[in-house]
């Protein structure tokens, strides 16, 4: 009761208060703005809150980065490093409500952005310009490479039934993911 006082007070001092969910003007299906080979992009209002809120999420289909172990190796690499080379402007964002994941999925890399839609187009705009332009300090990068090189060794180390999940997940991966 109180968030709703807090959400909206009454205007004259006495009558009924109206909840966010209460609201008649709602959105209650998602509109598709593009849906082809290339993209699909979905739009909805926030119609519960009516928080100005966003989430970009880009997910770059290749089969490159499974087409061997190298370039495997090479990606986890690079989504660590641009994570890296973020982290000082990315503590700065999570202040203001916005968040970011630069990440390996089962079709290739992963990229999501969300917070408050005002200020999201700022920081998508970092996270690409340095996915672009990233550059490695070597000592970064030794740092990373250790880490996945004591990561993958630890992987062989743990109990059957672990490795026996990730081997069935990896299977699971539809042809057309890869």
């Amino acid at each position: 009761m109180v968030l709703a006082l807090v959400l909206n007070p009454p205007s004259d001092g006495g009558g009924s208060q109206e909840l966010p969910w209460d609201r008649q003007d709602t959105f209650p299906v998602h509109q598709v703005l593009r849906k082809d080979s290339i993209a699909r992009a979905r739009w909805k209002k926030d119609d519960t809150f009516w928080v100005p809120r966003a989430d970009v999420i880009v997910s770059l289909k290749t089969p490159l980065i499974y087409a061997s172990p190298e370039s495997n190796v090479k990606a986890r690499l690079f989504s660590d490093l641009v994570r890296d080379a973020l982290e000082e402007y990315s503590y700065e964002a999570e202040l203001s409500g916005l968040q970011y994941n630069v990440s390996l999925d089962s079709r290739g890399l992963f990229l999501d952005v969300s917070g408050y839609n005002d200020k999201l187009p700022v920081l998508l705009e970092q996270v690409v310009t340095t996915m672009r332009d990233l550059h490695v300090k070597e000592d970064r990068y030794e740092i990373f490479r250790e880490r996945l090189t004591r990561g993958y060794s630890n992987w062989q180390l743990q109990s059957s039934y672990h490795q026996g999940g990730d081997y069935t997940n990896w299977l699971y991966i539809p042809e057309r993911d890869l």
